[in-house]
């Protein structure tokens, strides 16, 4: 596995197939510092750490829309990078991580009412879309609500890349084994698969991947955040394409500065001779 810090600064040597990080470093602050209005349960800034520690899908988003523009090529982990060996090695045992994408089953959360307000702006959408439950979203940002007197008092923002997906495997409930995920990122079952979906029943449901390695979507608190959650970001093609640019950039200019230095050492060494013979 090959793991960064969220830092402008390049410190490997060579260039990983995937590289994935959890919020830290030099950039870790200002991501933070884009989660104003929108923190619930626990999560912070660690300054000695210079880490953010704490996971919803609210922060995930969040953190997504701003991570692609701060760092291009970059997104946090979707449902299909946190079913990759990488994100897993870095999770297991010790993290739960958020995925920014939300499932919805049903119309109303009669059982909690508090997903109601976003339920009912994601059914709006849907229904523009001519999507039928139940369906999976992702590529939306997040911000501030103070309208909002039933949710969270968060709102979501669909972004450019917004969609949102039908498909009849997201009413299954339970456990379900799967291998791999299909092009829209959601699990594909098989009774010999490696990993484990949980699925709940009803209403409005993040996706997270647990320190045990299942992939949960049973869990409708959508604000609930513990110290052991961590946003987990990953380098898409881009960036190996802007890093190959930069590392080919950096040889040309060390080239340059290789020549300039043996011209000028070359021209020392001659006047140094040369004052030597008239001496």
């Amino acid at each position: 596995m090959k793991s960064m810090e969220l830092t402008n600064k390049l410190k490997w040597k060579n260039i990983p197939d995937r590289v994935v990080s959890f919020v830290q470093g030099e950039s870790a602050k200002a991501l933070w510092d884009a989660t104003e209005g929108i923190r619930t349960g626990e999560m912070g800034y660690d300054e000695s750490g210079r880490e953010v520690y704490g996971s919803t899908p609210f922060l995930a988003a969040r953190i997504d829309t701003e991570v692609r523009k701060l760092l291009p090529g970059c997104r946090v982990a979707t449902i299909r990078d946190l079913c990759s060996q990488e994100v897993r090695a870095l999770i297991k045992g010790r993290y739960y991580s958020d995925s920014p994408t939300l499932i919805v089953k049903n119309e109303t959360d009669r059982d909690y009412p508090r997903n109601d307000p976003l339920i009912n702006f994601l059914m709006q959408t849907a229904h523009e879309k001519n999507e039928k439950l139940p369906f999976i979203v992702r590529g939306f940002d997040v911000r501030p609500w103070s309208e909002d007197k039933q949710g969270y008092k968060i709102k979501i923002i669909p972004r450019d890349d917004f969609k949102i997906i039908h498909d009849k495997r997201l009413a299954l409930s339970g456990a379900v084994k799967f291998k791999d995920v299909d092009e829209n990122d959601i699990p594909i079952p098989s009774r010999d698969g490696d990993k484990v979906w949980y699925l709940g029943e009803r209403g409005l449901l993040r996706v997270f991947l647990s320190s045990y390695l299942s992939l949960n979507s049973n869990l409708r608190a959508l604000d609930a955040s513990h110290r052991a959650g961590r946003v987990v970001v990953v380098s898409g093609e881009a960036a190996q394409k802007n890093l190959e640019g930069y590392l080919d950039q950096l040889a040309q200019e060390k080239a340059k500065i290789e020549i300039a230095l043996k011209g000028k050492f070359d021209t020392a060494r001659g006047i140094i001779a040369e004052a030597y013979e008239r001496a």
